[in-house]
């Protein structure tokens, strides 16, 4: 949602009108906006689409991050892992020319299927109905002294009637520019995580994903993106002035959110008191326009009951994209980056 207040979506209806412009902006709690992509105005370089899987333990003690971009004619795979108590972080990266073939799906309802593969990593995305599959491996991460890479294969298991946070918003004054975004928080995952020479059998109880469901035609403008999950409740900012927290299968809008940006982090309070949240000391990554910032967020919110729920140590990521990236922190915050290319994983 942007930085203005958009009305809640009841029905479905189509996102783009027959000249490529949005129709109607606004916010659902299911994918309600019917995206054609045949009716999107060139130029092809401002379309981008991505699906992203934010995968991490309760516990806070690592974090993955696979992700497919599709942006004009180039489609890219990427393997994040995050481990926060060493405070290191692992990239892989490769991009290749999009085809029809391994183009993304225009819902997020659909089945579909998606591989990838070279010598330094493999990625494999497939859906069935409520279930997805997230199969990857990168040999070449040095995450532990005895042994190198990664590899997993993650069960995501979908509630199909729980509610998802969904925005479409306009991204210039003729309305050709637009982004339609869902995020689904709160996904229980099992599965198994191999590092190095240790293999972890993963439970759906103690680990939860955050899907980043996006497709769009816009150049690069200032965003800013946060998505966490405790597997408890989940927390999405599309922009600096709202907050969408999941629990219990269902959403609660906090609006009229002041957001402010901090040395390895960021802190957000509601006008209301609702919200009052915080970042602090996260491991920090510069890559092209987007600062991406891993970490775990401390603080309270407060639903319409007048229930307060507090935490504080609920992982998740950050994204702040930047016209000029000169204008975004640089700093590290002591973080150790490892990448097997000169790409990462980015917001757009």
């Amino acid at each position: 949602m942007g930085d203005e207040e958009y009305q809640e979506i009841e029905n479905p209806q189509e996102l783009l009108d027959i000249n490529g412009c949005i129709i109607r902006e606004g916010w659902a709690r299911r994918p309600l906006f019917h995206y054609d992509r045949s009716l999107i105005s060139v130029p092809i370089i401002r379309t981008k689409e991505w699906e992203r899987f934010i995968i991490s333990d309760d516990a806070a003690s690592w974090l993955v991050v696979a992700s497919i971009n599709h942006i004009g004619s180039r489609i890219g795979y990427s393997i994040t892992y995050v481990d926060f108590e060493n405070r290191k972080v692992f990239n892989v990266h490769h991009k290749h020319t999009a085809n029809d073939k391994n183009r993304l799906s225009q819902s997020s309802r659909i089945d579909d299927e998606h591989n990838y593969s070279c010598p330094d990593m493999r990625l494999a995305v497939i859906r069935r109905a409520n279930i997805r599959n997230v199969l990857f491996c990168a040999p070449r991460f040095d995450i532990c002294k005895a042994e190198r890479g990664i590899d997993a294969r993650f069960i995501l298991n979908q509630d199909l009637y729980a509610q998802s946070f969904v925005t479409a918003e306009s991204m210039s004054k003729n309305r050709k520019s637009f982004l339609l975004n869902e995020i689904i928080s709160l996904v229980p995952v099992s599965g198994i995580l191999r590092r190095g020479n240790v293999t972890e059998t993963i439970k759906a109880n103690s680990t939860h994903a955050v899907i980043d469901w996006g497709r769009g035609r816009f150049s690069v403008r200032p965003m800013f993106k946060a998505l966490f999950c405790n597997g408890k409740i989940g927390l999405s900012m599309l922009s600096r002035r709202c907050c969408s927290v999941s629990i219990n299968g269902k959403i609660h809008i906090i609006e009229d959110v002041t957001t402010r940006f901090t040395e390895g982090g960021f802190s957000a309070k509601s006008k209301d008191g609702k919200l009052d949240i915080a970042l602090k000391n996260g491991i920090v990554q510069q890559s092209s326009s987007a600062l991406q910032t891993f970490g775990c967020l401390q603080g309270s919110v407060t639903f319409e009951n007048g229930k307060t729920i507090t935490f504080s140590n609920m992982p998740g990521v950050t994204w702040r994209v930047s016209k000029h990236p000169s204008s975004l922190e640089k700093k590290a915050s002591g973080v150790r980056i490892e990448s097997l290319d000169s790409g990462s994983d980015h917001l757009d």
